[in-house]
């Protein structure tokens, strides 16, 4: 509720045990190093001592708090990093994967933040892309999104006279991670050896 909310300075005592922090001690000591910015804010939520049992409130806060489970994160990454920041190729990479595996994969890949179900998970499509190296032969996303899209495309083609090789080998996260590395290997050897202009069509 905004209007119970305050902004402002937040100035701690030197006084011993007038504070006590019960979660972001890493903020403080990372900022305590710092040269003095405007740039710098640190967002508090403060108590007031009216006889909180504040050992058990850190106990609680540390115990049951959810983490962000590590398989979400790829697709949080847009949200999280901008142009500027230097982890923003996660992001592109992340946007290339979802936007691919939307045309491409549909009903295979398996999201959270949408809810869908798949045998391919979108953590595995994305970090199979980033150990392959494929986005760095690129210039931007867009160049890595058609490129996934005429690699899946062509998987769904080669697998029309035996669907069951998809559904049952090609298309599940094992042996998909394979074929991106594979490609992304035969994109490096192609362009570091001048072998042709990899020109790439973007697939209807």
């Amino acid at each position: 509720m905004r209007e119970v909310i305050e902004f402002g300075f937040l100035r701690l005592p030197r006084d011993v045990n007038s504070v006590q922090i019960i979660d972001g001690q890493h903020r403080l000591y990372g900022y305590s190093k710092l040269p003095r910015s405007e740039a710098h804010i640190v967002h508090v939520l403060a108590y007031r001592d009216e006889g909180e049992d504040l050992a058990t409130m850190f106990v609680d806060i540390n115990s049951k708090q959810t983490k962000v489970p590590a398989s979400l994160l790829w697709e949080l990454y847009p949200d999280i990093f901008g142009e500027d920041n230097p982890e923003y190729w996660k992001a592109q990479i992340s946007e290339a994967v979802e936007a691919a595996a939307h045309r491409q994969l549909a009903g295979l890949v398996e999201q959270h933040s949408t809810g869908t179900r798949g045998p391919i998970s979108f953590q595995t499509l994305c970090s199979e892309v980033s150990r392959a190296g494929l986005l760095d032969q690129f210039r931007d996303s867009s160049g890595l999104q058609t490129c996934l899209e005429a690699l899946f495309a062509v998987m769904k083609e080669l697998g029309t006279l035996y669907p069951g090789v998809n559904n049952e080998f090609l298309f599940t996260n094992n042996s998909l991670s394979a074929v991106i590395r594979t490609a992304g290997r035969i994109l490096q050897f192609e362009i570091a050896n001048n072998r042709r202009d990899i020109r790439i069509q973007p697939t209807s």
